[in-house]
Order: C-alpha cells, then sequence, then structure tokens
C-alpha cells in the first residue's frame, strides 16, 4: 500500500487488542479509566473493533465497542471448523452491568462478583484473572502471544520490545544459536553475539557485540556499529523463530528495513 494508506494502523489494532484483553489492572500502567487508543482526531464517537481468527479447530469472532474509555459492547463467539457448524455466543457484554454468559462455557463464575469489573477492563482479563475457564484461557493466550516490532503509538523497534528481545536471548540459547547461525548464513563476517546483563545503580543495562572473525581471531564490534540490516535481523528473527515454535501470530511493520 501506498503511504498514509493505513498500513500501520492495521498493526497498531493488533498491538492495542493485545494489551487490552490481557490487561486486568491497568493501574500501574495508565491513569485508572483510561484505555490508551486514540479515535480519529479525537472523535467522540464510538470505535468499534472487529476481529475473526482461526485457532485449536475453531472459529473465533470478537467485537469491541469503546466510547470515551468506556467499554459500551464486548461480545466473543465461537464456531466449529466443520460444515454448517452455527455460531455460539460464549458472552456478551453492554455497557458495565449488563453481561449475558454461556453457562456451558463459563462455569463456577459467581453472578455477583462479576458486577465488580471496571468499565475499561475487558471481560476476558477480568474472568482469565479470577478463573479457570478453558476457552477464556484459549483467548487469552492466543493474543498474549502476539509478538511485534510496533506499539500503539506506531513507533518500530521501540525501548521496551528491544529489551524484550534481549531478555529472550539472554533465557533462551538455543534461539540465540538459532539467530546466529541464520544471519552468519548472510555472509556477513558475523560469528556470533556476547550478550551480558550488567547491574548498576539504575537497575540494569544489557550489553550487545557482534563477534567476528578476521585473520583468524575473533574481534567484538559494539552493536550500535553493525550494519542496520543486521540488527534488523538480530530483532525481527527473535519473535520469528520463537512464533514458529509456540505457534503464535508475528506483526511486523517495516519488515523489509535495513534488508536488501
Amino acid at each position: 500500500g501506498g503511504n498514509a494508506s493505513g498500513k500501520t494502523n492495521i498493526m497498531r489494532l493488533f498491538t492495542f487488542l493485545s494489551y487490552f484483553i490481557c490487561s486486568e489492572s491497568k493501574d500501574n500502567i495508565i491513569p485508572q479509566g483510561e484505555i490508551p487508543f486514540k479515535t480519529f482526531f479525537n472523535n467522540d464517537s464510538p470505535s468499534d473493533f472487529f476481529i475473526e481468527y482461526e485457532n485449536n479447530n475453531s472459529i473465533y469472532f470478537y467485537t469491541l465497542k469503546i466510547q470515551k474509555n468506556i467499554v459500551k459492547k464486548e461480545i466473543l463467539e465461537i464456531k466449529d471448523l466443520k460444515p454448517y457448524a452455527q455460531k455460539v455466543l460464549i458472552f456478551k457484554r453492554e455497557n458495565k452491568s449488563d453481561i449475558e454468559l454461556n453457562d456451558k462455557y463459563i462455569k463456577g463464575f459467581e453472578s455477583e462478583f462479576i458486577k465488580n469489573i471496571r468499565p475499561d477492563i475487558s471481560l476476558i482479563a477480568f474472568l482469565k484473572a479470577h478463573y479457570d475457564i478453558p476457552v477464556i484461557n484459549n483467548v487469552y493466550n492466543y493474543f498474549a502471544n502476539f509478538r511485534t516490532n510496533i506499539n500503539e503509538a506506531g513507533e518500530i523497534n521501540f525501548i521496551p520490545h528491544q529489551i524484550k528481545t534481549l531478555n529472550l536471548y539472554l533465557e533462551d540459547s538455543k534461539l540465540k544459536k538459532q539467530v546466529e547461525e541464520f544471519i552468519s548464513n548472510f555472509d556477513l563476517g558475523l560469528d556470533s553475539f556476547n550478550i551480558e546483563k550488567i547491574d548498576n545503580d539504575r537497575g540494569f543495562s544489557i550489553s550487545v557485540k557482534g563477534i567476528h572473525e578476521i585473520n583468524n581471531q575473533k574481534e567484538k564490534l559494539n552493536f550500535n556499529y553493525e550494519s542496520r540490516g543486521t540488527q534488523s535481523l538480530f530483532f525481527t528473527l527473535a519473535n520469528i523463530f520463537t512464533a514458529l515454535k509456540t505457534n503464535s501470530v508475528v506483526i511486523v511493520d517495516e519488515i523489509e528495513a535495513g534488508l536488501h
């Protein structure tokens, strides 16, 4: 698509839905009652969201309507992945108090307790936090596993994303080795990466250096001086390879940035 045609805005939607569906308490992130989404030129009209996806041999349908940081409607439906199957309502929520639940899927909850849900919180996040409901767990885990290099503001490879990726490499040596082997196949002279987590007065810092073999000697190069393509691969491949192992979704904006 051309510039200003809305490509990035579509990707930002996935980041927002992942945050909204998977955050039961937003008090420590943003002020209470605030949902981090922007209407078109701050329009006060309701914003409608709809996503349909396939997972675990079922098709899920999620509908959300928000107005001025209040959930006006939230609906979750499911359909078996077979001919002539019909949609089944899992829950329907309109405003704060009007909540309809399917007893077949959602059991063990206290009807009075559910009325405590805040108007800016997803019912999925609320149920996940307090009950063990398989269908809710499936939906929650699907959105929680979104892996993306873009945030709600549209920033690419933003700092929290970089830190999360670096921690992923520190925790998973097999993933790090897989990425190193993949990048070295581009014949960039790169052998591996040295990643160190260093405690300091501000908490910690993470040092990254590329290991290059030059005249049979292994030399370290500060990551800032690696090519833009190498830096892009370093962060992008962590998401892609992890998603391949976990069968999750990757949303990458400007995937060609720095790459030929």
